[in-house]
């Protein structure tokens, strides 16, 4: 008796921690996922692997972090900032350029600025967004040439 009292209890601490699974929405939409993009410091400059960084509908996140191998840097407040408008001509697949501030919002560093992150609201296929990124060295780090990489969305 004491042994399923204890199970109950512990089934019910799962399921108020919110550690379970939480069901779909009821709209038959799946739930957003988290866009990452990499960056790397390699050479004295800044790489992003993924440019244009392709982002989905169902991304509601997204996220810049740190690739392995890079240390010694954080991203600052301005860590990623978005230019609008954006230099022509436009990447090939880039339907539309809007405004960036209308897109992405909440956006800053996290984790000790470890990652960076921006919410998205609202998403139109082709729409591009040229951004900035920057980091700040920590103690014994070289600085590094901002580098200046697209988002597309599909």
């Amino acid at each position: 008796m004491k042994k399923s009292k204890l199970l109950s209890c512990l089934a019910l601490a799962t399921l108020a921690s919110g550690s379970l699974l939480a069901p779909p929405p009821s709209n038959g939409q799946s739930p957003a996922s988290d866009k990452t993009i990499q960056v790397l410091v390699q050479g004295g400059v800044i790489r992003v692997p993924d440019d244009p960084a392709r982002v989905l509908a169902s991304n509601g996140v997204v996220k810049w972090v740190f690739g392995t191998g890079t240390s010694g840097y954080v991203f600052p407040n301005n860590g990623i900032t978005f230019e609008y408008p954006p230099p022509t001509p436009l990447p090939a697949g880039c339907a539309s350029a809007p405004d960036p501030a209308k897109v992405f919002h909440g956006c800053g560093p996290r984790l000790n600025g470890s990652t960076f992150q921006c919410s998205r609201g609202g998403h139109a296929v082709g729409a591009c967004f040229k951004y900035s990124v920057k980091l700040q060295p920590l103690p014994g780090s070289p600085s590094v040439p901002d580098k200046d990489p697209w988002i597309m969305n599909e």
